[in-house]
């Protein structure tokens, strides 16, 4: 757990130096220190806060540790795209070629419960969204997400539970190099998109092509195609394991950091495992 804690802490540290943050020299905890107790929250803890202070308190990783609405409002300011940089900083220190995307669902509640949920208000059914994989109807998000061919995120978009996958592939800023292949399932079949993506950054989108669409690939391109894109299929399952069973927050900004850090602790650790991996194949 602590050469864990240690690696989370050397990647925030990197992030934080790139963004150019500097803590007041009078502040009790650093905003390092914040980042990666969030993380250790994430990874070790559920997404409990509480325990994650207390661990990283008791280990000695922390001197000074914050008061539970001090916590609360410094973590506050890490947004979203602070969140998404830290995906790109492991992508450009880990390049790769090769990427998939798909999206899964995040519920909120229970469906019984979506009329009574305080944190997504949804009069026109934005968030009512439909799981083909599991063949349910879910209330909350989507997690439409890019990952490499090891699994490791790249980028994570979280729009509501109705968006299509082709709508949060479009809403991607895709950091990736020219020449990068992206797979990804029936859903994101359009061939305009695919075209404008190949003219403009160079990227060639391979969607799963139906029997009755114009486009077919050859047959190594779709071998190549539905072996590699089963990995993002358990890189969802690996982080929902890490996830607790209702995630415990009070606005939607804390739901979606609690989220986040989870895909991020979760980029890391296989960040560091492809690190490991190199190094052995190198010696070897």
């Amino acid at each position: 757990m602590h050469t864990q804690i240690m690696t989370f802490y050397r990647t925030c540290d990197a992030f934080l130096q790139q963004k150019g943050v500097h803590d007041d020299p009078q502040a009790q905890m650093t905003s390092v220190e914040v980042l990666t107790t969030l993380l250790v929250a994430a990874w070790f803890f559920a997404g409990n806060l509480r325990l994650a202070c207390q661990a990283m308190s008791d280990m000695g990783v922390v001197v000074k540790m914050l008061s539970e609405s001090q916590f609360s409002r410094r973590r506050h300011r890490f947004t979203v795209s602070d969140w998404q940089a830290i995906l790109t900083l492991l992508a450009q220190q880990h390049p790769a070629e090769t990427f998939v995307a798909d999206s899964c669902p995040l519920a909120v509640c229970h469906n019984r419960r979506a009329g009574r949920s305080r944190l997504y208000q949804d009069a026109a059914g934005a968030y009512w969204g439909y799981c083909a994989a599991k063949e349910e109807y879910f209330y909350g998000l989507k997690a439409h997400t890019l990952v490499t061919a090891s699994g490791r995120p790249v980028e994570v978009v979280l729009l509501c539970g109705c968006s299509h996958d082709l709508t949060g592939l479009k809403e991607m800023t895709l950091p990736l190099p020219e020449g990068a292949t992206l797979y990804a399932d029936k859903a994101y079949t359009d061939y305009a998109y695919e075209d404008r993506l190949q003219a403009d950054k160079k990227i060639t989108l391979l969607p799963i092509r139906k029997s009755s669409h114009k486009r077919q690939h050859s047959e190594e391109v779709a071998q190549a195609l539905s072996r590699t894109r089963k990995r993002i299929e358990t890189t969802f399952s690996q982080i929902a394991a890490k996830l607790p069973r209702r995630i415990h927050a009070v606005t939607p900004a804390g739901f979606e950091s609690k989220v986040l850090a989870t895909f991020v602790a979760f980029a890391i650790v296989c960040a560091e495992n492809e690190k490991i991996a190199d190094k052995q194949r190198v010696t070897s």
